[in-house]
């Protein structure tokens, strides 16, 4: 784990002396009609070999090239240091990757500089931007507080495990074990009831994490293999939340380094106990929303099943879960999502992959251990068994979107989802040049 630097322009900055301007060039641009109030870009950009961090500067040109500073967090450096010769190539350049925030209205382009050499100009100040709160436990135990929502990750694995959308008063979690992850993403069944998870306890997995943090985006990377598996499924998942936004974004890639056979490979599963969310919900492919009961706090006892819906497609632009009366709810939205097979195709690209919920009475009626869980399931063959190739890739990046609901009667309740659900799936285009 790495501790990342971060720079933040507060004051403001003149430029005395004249020098060239040494900048790489940023663009944001907005297609999609939808004017936007407060926006995280995370981008890289291409500088010489030689441009030092302590540095670094980022404005904003405004109307008539002035120049504005603006908030920013270092991620990464990275460069060629210490490669061999094969890449003499790249000795001369190295990447920044930086995170900002930016109002952008719709249909415009904004225009950004980071500098790598002192401007030539004056530099106005900018007010200082919401922050993000990160409490550091035992481990890997954090809470992440973007100001709109709150999200805790459990201390030995960095997977998440409760969340609190700001307002609400409730912190929907999984009990069935003492602080079990609610988020799942690369479950592996290899026999029949033979789950493959990230169980902590086996060194095999050969489990690594890579963390950034600042105030302005965190970021934590969770990779390794599935245990039991000689290391030939290889798994990575990423978190970003970023401050001001009641999301994190996930990403994540199980790749197979040999041929294996399964019978599910499952990931982006949501997982709570009954009780925390009455509704399971989905958007179709035509934009239209629909919640199904999936818990009645008057009758506790009575289990839903399956919700009397069949399997949903894997690529559904929002599938999740929400309290109609409590006024929360979280979900998936889908940003990207791919599976890639090596040349020895067995199956088409979405065989055997769909959405599934459950709402669960394994335990028996009244039992505080049932629960209510959502799962994709990338492949799917019962009690049969599919090889997957070597090479193949499981590939997807998800928003995990915490959401208010409105009351019952109230013909816009799921306007605020919908809204969310349209800005993430249709993010500005960002240039670097």
């Amino acid at each position: 784990m790495k501790t990342i630097r971060y720079i933040l322009i507060l004051a403001v900055l003149t430029g005395g002396r004249s020098v060239a301007e040494d900048y790489a060039g940023i663009t944001v641009e907005e297609t999609a009609g939808i004017a936007r109030e407060y926006w995280p870009v995370q981008v890289g950009v291409t500088v010489p070999a030689d441009a030092s961090a302590d540095s670094l500067v980022l404005v904003q040109v405004d109307t008539g090239d002035n120049l504005r500073a603006v908030p920013f967090q270092l991620i990464a450096e990275i460069d060629s240091h210490g490669w061999d010769e094969r890449w003499r190539q790249l000795r001369d350049i190295k990447s920044f990757e930086i995170a900002f925030l930016t109002a952008i209205p719709a249909h415009a382009s904004l225009d950004f500089r980071l500098y790598y050499g002192e401007p030539d100009a004056d530099v106005a100040s900018v007010p200082e931007s919401r922050p993000l709160t990160i409490e550091k436990g035992e481990g890997l135990a954090r809470r992440v507080d973007t100001g709109e929502a709150r999200f805790e990750f459990r201390s030995d694995s960095g997977q998440l495990i409760k969340y609190q959308l700001a307002g609400a008063g409730y912190t929907p979690e999984l009990l069935r074990q003492q602080n079990n992850p609610v988020h799942g993403a690369g479950d592996l069944r290899t026999t029949r009831n033979n789950v493959r998870f990230w169980d902590l306890d086996d060194e095999s997995h050969g489990l690594t994490f890579d963390e950034s943090s600042g105030p302005i985006t965190w970021q934590l990377l969770r990779s390794g293999y599935m245990p039991h598996t000689d290391k030939q499924v290889e798994i990575n998942v990423m978190y970003k939340a970023f401050a001001g936004m009641p999301f994190i974004v996930t990403s994540s890639h199980i790749h197979f380094h040999s041929d294996w056979a399964v019978s599910a490979l499952r990931k982006n599963q949501l997982v709570f106990d009954r009780g925390f969310h009455t509704h399971g919900a989905y958007m179709n492919h035509d934009g239209e929303l629909h919640a199904v009961r999936a818990f009645d706090p008057e009758s506790p006892d009575t289990h839903f099943g399956t919700l009397g819906l069949d399997p949903l497609p894997p690529d559904l632009p929002f599938i999740g879960m929400l309290h109609e009366d409590r006024g929360y709810g979280i979900g998936l939205i889908t940003l990207d999502r791919a599976n890639l097979q090596s040349r020895r195709t067995v199956t088409p690209q979405d065989g055997g992959a769909y959405y599934h919920f459950l709402d669960s009475s394994l335990f028996g009626a009244g039992s505080p251990k049932n629960f209510f869980y959502l799962v994709c399931y990338e492949a799917y063959h019962g009690n049969h068994h599919l090889v997957i190739p070597a090479g193949s890739t499981f590939a997807s990046r998800t928003a995990i979107l915490a959401y208010p609901v409105g009351t019952r009667d109230d013909e816009t309740r799921y306007d605020d989802l919908k809204r969310w659900i349209d800005k993430l799936r249709n993010p500005p285009r960002v240039y670097a040049r």
